[in-house]
């Protein structure tokens, strides 16, 4: 049996269904799905046939909600229900890294050769996905602000490390890359190492 122990959160992905507005609001389709570090690293143990099981903590809103997305994937999962705060939720730091992948591909590489420098720079600011994961770049930047405005940031800045394992987890399902065990068994030691930070 593999224990994972850590967070689990609400993951809220916002993909615009057209050319971003600047001057007004931008149609777009907004989905909640299970997510958090620890909670994906132990479904994705499950989706490999491992028996692991996940012992975490989330709001008594929606501890029902994690236990059957888990189950779903073979996890064993002992949830404990908050009973003063909410389920976490994340948004705008791993939407921007995702639009900037695809805007990416559709771009592609930078060249090598310094006169192509120009041409690619002006297809890179033209991108409405490259202008739209700046913004919200920005607005996660001012979010990290108002965090450390309420608490040490020996203690907040760990947990920007959750963008990286909510990147892996998507990456195969949105660009569909091939994500090695031996890599997750990685990321499983970014979340335990949040875990403590979180008991400091």
């Amino acid at each position: 049996m593999i224990l994972v122990v850590g967070d689990v959160v609400d993951d809220i992905g916002v993909r615009p269904l057209g050319t971003v507005n600047a001057a007004s609001d931008t149609e777009s389709e907004i989905r909640m799905t299970p997510g958090g570090s620890a909670a994906n690293v132990a479904a994705w143990l499950g989706h490999l046939g491992s028996y692991a099981r996940f012992v975490g903590k989330a709001g008594v809103d929606g501890v029902l909600r994690h236990v059957d997305a888990l189950t779903a994937y073979g996890v064993d999962a002992r949830i404990t229900a908050d009973p003063t705060l909410p389920t976490a939720t994340i948004v705008l730091t791993v939407t921007g890294q995702l639009l900037a992948k695809s805007a990416m591909l559709e771009i592609g590489s930078i060249p090598s050769s310094l006169r192509e420098i120009p041409a690619f720079v002006t297809r890179v600011c033209a991108s409405w996905k490259i202008i739209t994961a700046f913004l919200i770049a920005l607005t996660a930047g001012f979010a990290w602000i108002g965090a450390v405005s309420r608490t040490d940031i020996s203690f907040a800045y760990p947990f920007m490390a959750l963008a990286i394992v909510l990147v892996l987890a998507l990456s195969p399902l949105v660009f569909g890359e091939q994500v090695p065990v031996i890599r997750w068994f990685g990321v499983l030691i970014v979340c335990i190492g949040l875990w403590v930070a979180s008991r400091g």
